[in-house]
C-alpha cells in the first residue's frame, strides 16, 4: 500500500515536471534561463523524467525497473540540486525555495526506492 501511494505520488510529479519541460511552458523556460541551463540538457532531463516515469509504472510488475527508475530521479534531482547553487552563487542570489523542493523529491524519490527495494 505504501509502495503504491509512493509511486503515484512519483509518477504524478515527474509526469508533470517532464511535460512542462518537454511542451517548453513559459514558466518552466524562465526556470531554465535562471539557472543558466541550456535548452538541450533541459529537454533531456524532460525526456529522462518521462522514461523513469515509464520505469516507474513498469515497477508495478517488474520491482527491479521500479527501483531502477527512482535510483535514476535520485541522480537528477542531485544534479538539480548541484545546478540550483551553482546559479545561486553565480547570480549572488537566494534560491531557498526551489533547493527545498528538490530536496523534498530527492527523499520522495529515495523513499519510493526504498519501498521498491522492500516490497515483498
Amino acid at each position: 500500500m505504501v509502495l503504491t501511494v509512493l509511486a503515484i505520488v512519483v509518477i504524478i510529479l515527474f509526469t508533470l515536471t517532464g511535460g512542462l519541460k518537454l511542451f517548453r511552458v513559459p514558466a518552466s523556460l524562465e526556470i531554465r534561463d535562471s539557472l543558466d541551463v541550456p535548452p538541450g540538457p533541459w529537454t533531456l532531463s524532460g525526456v529522462l523524467e518521462w522514461l523513469g516515469v515509464a520505469g516507474v509504472v513498469a515497477g508495478f510488475w517488474y520491482r527491479a525497473l521500479g527501483l531502477a527508475a527512482c535510483i535514476g530521479f535520485s541522480c537528477l534531482l542531485v544534479g538539480a540540486l548541484l545546478t540550483r547553487l551553482r546559479a545561486s552563487r553565480r547570480h549572488e542570489r537566494s534560491d531557498a525555495a526551489g533547493m527545498a523542493a528538490d530536496s523534498v523529491t530527492l527523499l520522495l524519490s529515495i523513499a519510493t526506492a526504498v519501498a521498491f527495494a522492500w516490497q515483498p
